[in-house]
């Protein structure tokens, strides 16, 4: 970001994080052995494809890489090799998320494991993915910690619900379905109160500042479907949405990924 430093190394991991991302190898940089670690948005970008697969390969072919690495947000990562089948790696729950350092934590860690420790890149990619869930909940590093609960379903179809009329509520309301777009999940539009194509959605995150009494109606309609519920509220009373069995938290963070990550069932925090 701030400068172009030409690298000569035997094992190298280049991690771009740019809006403009170039090649490892384009500055005359070489290393006997390179892992690139990408999110999508840098892979299309230096792959130049949508498709994530085609993507990956042109990096790997352009940069000579031994590995590339595509981070996929709450999703978790895919792993691109020159002559494998491209390895999933799943993201791990954490009860909080804060996002700001998480890339970081995840090129170090990988960097570790990889060229120090010699793992495969599925091993510290794995490894990598833990750290990130550990940093995100208590913002502390950790370069090896204890196996972490792997997401095991994503809740790829999302209803927001928002029932405030402030120009604050609306722009809330704009900011969780951009946040939601950009992890890859698709919106269902739901009717003030509930309908039908509520049962549409994988999951439904309520913003329950803008009008606490309604969003306690909305879920009190929403019981007997059985979806994930996620509320968000930094000032109401939401106590009785958790006695409800719902999901609850201050943070925005937490809850754009817990809407995602949220199985039916699962006991309700603040």
């Amino acid at each position: 970001m701030e400068g172009d430093a030409i690298v000569d190394a035997e094992q190298a991991v280049y991690d771009p994080q740019s809006w403009a991302p170039t090649h490892f190898r384009g500055n005359g940089s070489r290393a006997e052995r390179l892992a690139i670690v990408l999110n999508q948005a840098e892979l299309r970008e230096l792959g130049r494809s949508t498709d994530m697969d085609k993507a990956a390969q042109h990096v790997l072919r352009e940069d000579r890489a031994e590995v590339v690495i595509v981070k996929c947000g709450a999703r978790g990562a895919w792993i691109y090799g020159s002559d494998t089948k491209p390895q999933f790696v799943p993201a791990f729950r954490s009860k909080r998320v804060f996002k700001i350092g998480t890339g970081d934590i995840f090129s170090a860690v990988f960097a570790y494991h990889w060229c120090e420790r010699g793992q495969t890149a599925l091993e510290a990619a794995t490894a990598a993915s833990q750290a990130v869930s550990v940093y995100a909940e208590t913002k502390s590093f950790a370069i090896a910690c204890s196996q972490r609960e792997p997401v095991q379903s994503i809740n790829s179809k999302i209803a927001v619900a928002s029932f405030g009329t402030t120009l604050a509520d609306h722009w809330l309301r704009e900011e969780a379905r951009s946040a939601l777009l950009g992890l890859g999940t698709e919106l269902v539009d739901v009717p003030t109160g509930v309908s039908k194509r509520v049962l549409e959605a994988d999951a439904v995150l309520i913003l329950a500042d803008g009008n606490r009494q309604s969003a306690l109606t909305f879920a009190k309609g929403l019981k007997s479907t059985g979806l994930p519920i996620v509320a968000f509220s930094q000032k109401s009373d939401v106590s009785r949405l958790a006695s409800q069995g719902i999901f609850v938290t201050d943070d925005f963070a937490t809850a754009i990924y817990s809407t995602i990550w949220l199985s039916p069932n699962e006991p309700s925090s603040r």
